[in-house]
């Protein structure tokens, strides 16, 4: 049963992290078309 926790915790984590760097290149990207 922890493993599927921990495995969910590190999924989730990944998805965060992706979405925050995903973020910023999308700022960058909005900010280069101005």
């Amino acid at each position: 049963m922890k493993k599927l926790i921990d495995t969910v915790k590190t999924v989730l984590g990944a998805i965060v992290i992706g979405g925050l760097v995903n973020g910023r290149d999308l700022a960058e990207e909005v900010e280069g078309i101005k």
